[in-house]
């Protein structure tokens, strides 16, 4: 059980080889890039190896400060490439994950951890879908394992929208743009914040040894986005850089269906 949770005593690292690939000309805009979190430092080693890296940040400071520091933290670094921020608020259809959260909507009445964690992600996707496939880029889906842990029957995705179902691949079977989900395990990061109360400080007292880094969480991350093609699955559920079994509801094709023609209606009046 607690292996699979991915926790720092069984982490995976990417393989060296993989660090050695040249981003020059290549784009990744990388949501909820900002400083202490996994997205930061999936960032900035894209940035380290030339790549053209678009932070997406909810505030000009955090966008600002990570920026900042990436450069500075790579300074003097040869074949290093371009880091620019963008001001972003995915749940204003907020970038990156939030978990655990108190109930609220967002200014459009949604549930703000479905609105954060899917929906809002799920826009700015479609928004780019051209650009996406016109360099036949790759999609990257950082999930929960709390999909598999926590959702048993269709019952519990009707009512728990924190994990609610992944689509792991576009409606056009000849699309050219890859796709990959992950799970990044325990990480050490500002997700866990929202957790309240004397239990939960106690299990977060407990567990946080065990928890990975920010850079140990990023390795899966780093593993789909750099891997060549032809040894990944595109459309597969990776944890610990290597394929994994997804949440049983993963392929049911009439949840897929429900899921995009749900949350195409919702975001409608954006596109």
């Amino acid at each position: 059980m607690l292996k699979s949770l991915g926790l720092a005593w069984n982490q995976a690292m990417v393989r060296d080889e993989l660090f050695e690939v040249d981003l020059s000309g290549k784009v990744c805009l990388v949501t909820g890039a900002t400083i202490g979190g996994i997205g930061y430092e999936t960032a900035k080693k894209m940035y380290q190896l030339g790549c053209h890296v678009v932070v997406v940040c909810r505030s000009d400071k955090n966008g600002k400060e990570a920026c900042d520091l990436m450069e500075k933290e790579c300074s003097g670094m040869k074949g290093i490439g371009i880091v620019e921020y963008m001001l972003m608020d995915l749940s204003d259809l907020k970038s990156a994950g939030v978990m655990a959260c108190p109930y609220n909507v967002t200014a459009q009445g949604i549930e703000i951890q479905f609105a954060t964690n899917h929906l809002g992600h799920f826009l700015l996707t479609i928004s780019l879908m051209e650009l996406i496939e016109k360099v036949a880029g790759r999609i990257i889906n950082v999930a929960s394992i709390g999909s598999k842990l926590y959702v048993s029957s269709e019952n519990d995705i009707n009512s728990f929208s924190s994990f609610s179902l992944e689509i792991r691949n576009f409606k056009s079977s000849n699309s050219k743009v890859s796709t990959f989900t992950l799970h990044p395990g325990g990480v050490k990061t500002n997700l866990q914040k929202s957790h309240n109360g004397f239990a939960a400080e106690i299990i977060n007292w407990i567990l946080n040894p065990l928890f990975k880094t920010p850079y140990e969480g990023a390795q899966t991350s780093l593993q789909v986005a750099l891997a060549p093609l032809s040894q990944l699955e595109n459309g597969g559920y990776y944890m610990e850089c290597q394929l994994d079994e997804a949440s049983p509801f993963a392929d049911d094709v009439k949840l897929q269906d429900t899921l995009w023609e749900t949350s195409m209606t919702l975001v409608k009046d954006y596109l």
